[in-house]
């Protein structure tokens, strides 16, 4: 499939955890990327900024241990030519808001993947596509069937566009936990979400 964009996807926290006897819960994965160390964008501009400062809305270095492949063509708005970190608000402000501020369950910072923007510099020919990985997670003494994996995302299709989430046990062959596209009469279609309990 010839994908311009690839996905406009916005991660506010990833979960990973397992129901113990007696109903508790483990926690094996959390991250809300509020620990990150932001900075002022490279190539984006505010028209207001208001209340935000400026040179503390963005980065592109992932959470200790995780992993960003890029794979997209060279050129673009370099802010966003992978998954990258931002501030949701200031995010908002240079895109015109474009629904952003509707995804209420995103605050402060957020990790997003948005060709849609990356598209608006001149860049070398071929379609956006990148990639994020968390870090190695143990599932040692946890029972089958008893991990559950959540995230509030905000997802909004356009053009023909796909996103999944994919696993890999023991270094094998990935799977899809999970596969989104965009295209009208897909049977993957998947219209804007913000909470995802799998």
């Amino acid at each position: 499939m010839d994908k311009k964009h690839l996905v406009v996807f916005t991660l506010a926290i990833v979960s990973l955890f397992f129901t113990a006897p007696l109903h508790s819960q483990v926690v094996l994965l959390d991250e809300d990327f509020e620990g990150l160390d932001l900075g002022p964008f490279v190539d984006e501009v505010y028209e207001d900024p208001g209340a935000i400062d400026v040179n503390q809305v963005w980065t592109n270095v992932p959470p200790e241990g995780w992993v960003v492949e890029d794979v997209t063509p060279l050129g673009g708005v370099r802010d966003w030519r992978a998954w990258s970190f931002a501030n949701k608000a200031a995010w908002s402000f240079v895109a015109g808001d474009q629904r952003r501020s509707e995804f209420t369950k995103g605050q402060g910072t957020v990790a997003i993947v948005d060709p849609d923007e990356w598209d608006d510099l001149d860049h070398d020919p071929g379609t956006f596509n990148s990639f994020m990985q968390t870090p190695p997670i143990s599932l040692t003494g946890v029972e089958a069937n008893t991990v559950v994996f959540q995230f509030d995302s905000s997802w909004r299709p356009e053009d023909n566009q796909a996103a999944a989430v994919t696993v890999s046990y023991d270094g094998g062959a990935p799977s899809d936990v999970f596969f989104w596209t965009s295209t009208e009469g897909d049977p993957f279609l998947k219209m804007t979400i913000q909470r995802m309990i799998l």
